[in-house]
């Protein structure tokens, strides 16, 4: 029989389904401690964050420290979900060399070997680690960092029709809790705003396919799908993009610590 006088079979809709943080985790966790993990990790690396963004964004993050931390001595920096850690390891190496003194805890909820380095006072020590559970007193920290972490992925899960949005939301109110609950009264949130890849005109043709927003874009479109959670946090929370080149991170503070 010819394929035109086939019936197309009837899709039924499909219900959202609600996700868990456990459900999430889990997920995280199976996607980032398999062979996946390595080579896309390196391909992330290689077409956004290589060694020039670690360098503006070190810029970035300095400015960042003389703005809001003038007067301490050492800047501690959480980043629980640092895949192998070597952005944090780039960032440190660079702040040091403009005579910041800054230290990172990394971490991944994932089953991931980070790349040490030789230089011990380089080395970033690294743990095992839940970014909605962490194992840390209050006001440990003075900054998060979140490149493409866990943010991203709550946003990802609000703005993706697949999942219930009560749940979605609670994962995204939830998250934002817990960081401010580990940071300094002063602390912020950092996340990635960039856009635009750090590779020559014609390779960039190449892998268009393979671009995807920003962490902060992509929270930007799944508040604009969900409203009523946008007022809830414009109330709490103010985000400002920071850096020079395309404006590389952004900043998520609460609004009585919004530092002028």
């Amino acid at each position: 029989m010819s394929e035109c006088f086939i019936q197309p079979e009837k899709k039924l809709p499909v219900e959202p389904r609600k996700i868990t943080q456990e459900d999430l985790s889990r997920s995280m966790i199976n996607k980032y401690s398999g062979r996946y993990k390595g080579e896309w990790k390196r391909r992330s690396d290689d077409l956004y964050f290589n060694e020039e963004w670690e360098k503006n964004a070190a810029e970035a993050i300095n400015q960042l420290i003389d703005k809001s931390f003038p007067q301490k001595k050492e800047v501690i920096i959480l980043s629980p979900t640092a895949n192998t850690a070597t952005n944090e390891i780039g960032i440190t190496k660079d702040l040091r060399e403009k005579g910041i003194s800054a230290k990172f805890i990394a971490g991944d909820i994932a089953d991931i070997k980070p790349n040490f380095v030789a230089d011990e006072r380089d080395a970033t020590p690294f743990l095992r680690l839940n970014a909605y559970n962490l194992p840390f007193n209050d006001k440990s920290f003075d900054l998060v960092f979140d490149k493409k972490g866990a943010v991203w992925h709550a946003a990802y899960c609000l703005f993706n029709d697949q999942y219930e949005k009560s749940g979605s939301r609670e994962l995204l109110i939830k998250l934002l809790d817990e960081y401010f609950r580990v940071l300094t009264d002063d602390g912020v949130v950092v996340i990635d705003s960039m856009e635009s890849l750090y590779v020559p005109g014609k390779e960039k043709e190449k892998i268009k396919r393979q671009q995807e927003g920003s962490t902060l874009s992509l929270l930007h479109k799944a508040l604009e799908k969900n409203p009523d959670l946008a007022a809830v946090l414009e109330k709490k929370y103010d985000i400002e993009q920071i850096g020079e080149s395309s404006y590389i991170l952004a900043t998520i503070r609460l609004k009585s610590k919004v530092v002028h």
